[in-house]
């Protein structure tokens, strides 16, 4: 896992804090910035690898492509190994020695019904760029879609959308039977689906990785989904597709900053505990927000000597924190501190003021390897046995949240 950049000028010494992403790609912005020299070249060249060639691929059929919604004709200048991974995705059948306008005629009698299926799984976010789709005609300048890159590349890889050219332009078109479908999608489907993507990021925030099967089981009482797992299971991996925010594989879900289930299973043996934090609807919801590494006033400590003490340009702060939340989440308190002690170029004078702040931070961040418990409860010998403490509910929480035990462990049934 790649550490984030971020970019601080000390205050209390003349050198400059050197670190970046091998992986931003926004080398303009950053020409006079120093990259990261501790970051995974290879993986960084392998994903680099693969885009390109991705880009490469789309191009070639880009300047072979003119614009339309003749979904044959915008089949016709794929090679059947395409046609193949785009059937795949729409669960169409096929046989290893069809030729090309087999696949392709095989695609077209069965599009309409194949996409409405897929349809029934998007979340919101999805819906809008649809709409927007439909509202275009289905014809739409590439520049004036990029800001829905995710759903964009979806609906590229799901045979939705294609690219072609025309007067030196490029544009996105849409086949006309896919422009049938979108106002056959069933509004109240999107909302369900909107809130279990939602719940199950909240969850992978404090958990890090959970199964689709316990986190059913793990769901608040108050929520209620009525739908069949195997249904469950689909929207929770259309989610990854059109959101990117998550892993899902074989029916079990990873925070986006995880590599894999081994460095999960890895973490959790280092926390000892089964024991999961019984959460609340509106602490998941919360949770489930784009690049959420918990509340800001986690940090506010953190944040205050940063600032005394340092330069930060752009959106430095942002980057350092969500740099503090992932090293803290992998690699542990001493880790972090001593990754930040070395890119701050601390001075010796500075060090206690830092530390105290970056544990101050580590005791209240939702820890996956706690299943979800902060280092501060986590070490409250009173969290596991409250219902033995002798409290009232006006009282402090004995689990050293700060607030009252009726709106906090009583709240969650504690």
């Amino acid at each position: 896992m790649k550490e984030k950049s971020y970019f601080c000028e000390k205050k209390v010494t003349d050198e400059t804090t050197n670190e970046t992403n091998i992986l931003e790609h926004e080398a303009n912005d950053l020409k006079n910035e120093k990259y990261l020299e501790d970051v995974d070249t290879e993986i960084a060249g392998l994903v680099d690898e693969i885009i390109l060639k991705r880009i490469q691929r789309t191009a070639k059929s880009a300047l072979k492509r003119e614009c339309s919604k003749d979904l044959k004709e915008l089949l016709k200048v794929e090679t059947k190994d395409t046609l193949k991974e785009i059937m795949n995705e729409l669960n169409i059948e096929y046989k290893s020695a069809d030729k090309k306008d087999d696949l392709i005629d095989k695609i077209a009698i069965n599009y309409e019904d194949a996409i409405l299926k897929v349809l029934k799984y998007v979340d919101s976010d999805c819906y809008i760029s649809l709409q927007k789709v439909l509202k275009n005609n289905g014809i739409i300048p590439i520049s004036g879609h990029m800001d829905e890159s995710e759903n964009s590349i979806f609906m590229q890889e799901m045979g939705m959308l294609y690219i072609a050219e025309s007067d030196d332009k490029l544009y996105l078109c849409a086949p006309e039977q896919f422009l049938k479908v979108i106002p056959q999608i069933d509004k109240k489907s999107i909302e369900k689906n909107d809130e279990i993507i939602k719940l199950f990021r909240g969850m992978l925030y404090y958990y890090g990785g959970i199964s689709a099967k316990e986190f059913m089981e793990r769901l608040p009482e108050d929520v209620k989904i009525d739908l069949p797992l195997e249904e469950v299971e689909k929207i929770l991996a259309m989610g990854e597709k059109t959101c990117a925010e998550y892993i899902y594989e074989d029916s079990f879900g990873l925070n986006g900053f995880l590599c894999d289930i081994q460095e999960l299973e890895a973490l959790k043996l280092q926390g000892l505990t089964d024991d999961y934090k019984q959460l609340t609807k509106t602490e998941l919801l919360k949770a489930s927000r784009r690049d959420y590494i918990g509340d800001k006033n986690n940090y506010k400590k953190f944040i205050k000597v940063i600032k005394d003490n340092y330069d930060i340009p752009g959106d430095g702060i942002e980057q350092l924190l969500e740099f503090t939340y992932e090293t803290y989440q992998l690699e542990g308190k001493e880790e972090l501190i001593k990754k930040a002690l070395d890119h701050l170029s601390v001075p010796e004078f500075l060090e206690s003021e830092i530390i105290n702040a970056i544990d101050d931070v580590c005791r209240k961040i939702p820890a996956w390897k706690y299943n979800g418990y902060t280092e501060a409860e986590k070490n409250n010998s009173n969290r596991v046995n409250i219902e033995k403490v002798r409290v009232g509910r006006n009282d402090p929480c004995p689990c050293g949240s700060g607030k009252k035990y009726k709106k906090c462990c009583e709240s969650k049934g504690l």
